[in-house]
């Protein structure tokens, strides 16, 4: 076990700095008629992870994050404040030097997370005033940091302290997780895009993607489990990101109403044109996409390891019910608890959650005080229809209300005034 700046060993405690973290950059553009136009492009970028949470942050790791706690007797105190605080001759010499709890490790030759991303895109003009553009968008992710827990015993009989690897060495300490930079994952999706610039006062676009991603390193969004399940089979945990929405459609637009001085209509230059009519403007957003992925898992260690893991999938019971409600999510009867000393073989990111919809609308108003210097009324709704986005199901064999969604994963709708000045 090494020590950031104890006997010997330097500041970064072995950790070899990264020099290989170089990232080229190329792209490209080919107009293959007037109105069409080809690029692509492909780079290499990279992620530093200077904390990964509290991993890599070696000042809050043992013996740094150490602390002693001293509670004074309510009537015969300990200790006085004219004693000040206890020095580090104080404390027991054992304590320094016997590692206790839980310890987090970093691999020496920790590589800089890289992605290699491409794309490539044709771009058609349609009118003078629109485009649309049909792309490919691809990432590879690389050296993305993997939390291997080195002293979780194997799955068997016995006491599972008694069966950690280091136990011998550290007898107090309860597990071990070493930092190491071997995830791997990969992302693939197909864009459609439409713009159309201003005209007639309207300005709209909209896209649609398909995509999907990969990994074996856990993140953000959905909910996988533990990662990893089993030290010894990374391939196990390959599966959907958590973040990974399979249909996402995105629509936008503004429409200045062609009402006041300098539209189509009522533009006489008169009071009531100028401050009532005119300078109105809606805005509109939806967003459709499709649920995120998540795991079954279970409650109980039939491993006895220490931790919990996957269920099993039950061969021939479809996870999908006959009629899926928020009661319903799935199928429970699909999923069982592993036999004992085993992991589970469910698919990490498996199921799906509900999916997303959501609208938001702006209405402004526009007064003219003098040259250059505005007023502006707005009412902003958000999810304006008040559609309810619901969070992922209960989906932990053992916990109650397994299979139900009870809450929601954003908020109901919002409506809110703005009142703006701009000189």
């Amino acid at each position: 076990m090494l020590i950031a700046g104890k006997n010997g060993v330097g500041a970064t405690a072995g950790v070899n700095t990264d020099y290989g973290s170089w990232g080229p950059r190329v792209g490209f553009a080919y107009q293959l008629t007037s109105k069409m136009v080809l690029r692509g492009g492909y780079g290499i970028f990279f992620d530093p992870q200077a904390s990964s949470g509290t991993t890599i942050r070696q000042e809050i790791q043992w013996p740094f994050a150490f602390t002693y706690s001293l509670v004074p007797g309510s009537i015969f105190p300990g200790n006085k404040v004219s004693q000040g605080f206890l020095g580090l001759a104080d404390l027991p010499a054992g304590e320094f030097t016997t590692p206790f709890g839980v310890l987090k490790g970093i691999q020496p030759d920790f590589k800089n997370a890289s992605a290699q991303e491409l794309n490539l895109g044709l771009q058609r003009q349609l009118t003078s005033y629109s485009t649309l553009t049909v792309s490919y968008a691809g990432t590879l992710g690389r050296h993305r940091a993997w939390a291997n827990p080195i002293d979780q015993p194997a799955p068997g009989p016995g006491n599972i302290q008694a069966r950690r690897e280091y136990n011998s060495q550290f007898p107090n300490v309860t597990g071990i997780t070493m930092e190491e930079s071997v995830a791997n994952a990969a992302y693939n999706s197909l864009l459609v895009n439409f713009q159309q610039r201003v005209s007639h006062g309207i300005t709209f676009g909209g896209n649609y993607v398909w995509s999907h991603s990969l990994d074996n390193s856990g993140g953000d969004g959905g909910s996988n489990g533990p990662v990893p399940q089993d030290p010894t089979n990374r391939r196990a945990d390959w599966g959907n990101s958590n973040n990974d929405v399979k249909n996402r459609i995105n629509l936008f637009g503004t429409y200045e109403m062609p009402f006041g001085p300098g539209r189509t209509f009522l533009n006489n230059p008169t009071i009531v044109n100028k401050y009532i009519a005119g300078g109105w403007q809606v805005n509109g957003i939806a967003l459709l996409q499709s649920g995120y992925p998540f795991t079954v898992t279970t409650t109980a260690q039939p491993t006895n390891t220490g931790v919990a893991g996957r269920a099993d999938s039950v061969p021939g019971v479809d996870p999908h019910p006959a009629h899926q409600s928020i009661n319903n999510w799935f199928n429970t009867a699909a999923f069982a608890v592993p036999a004992p000393y085993n992991w589970g073989d469910s698919i990490r990111g498996g199921l799906r959650g509900p999916d997303n919809v959501n609208f938001d609308l702006t209405a402004a108003k526009m007064f003219p005080i003098v040259v250059e210097n505005n007023l502006e009324f707005r009412t902003e709704f958000f999810n304006i229809f008040n559609h309810p986005e619901f969070a992922l199901p209960a989906s932990t064999i053992g916990s109650a209300g397994i299979g139900t969604i009870t809450s929601t994963s954003h908020s109901s709708r919002q409506i809110q005034f703005v009142l703006k000045l701009t000189f």
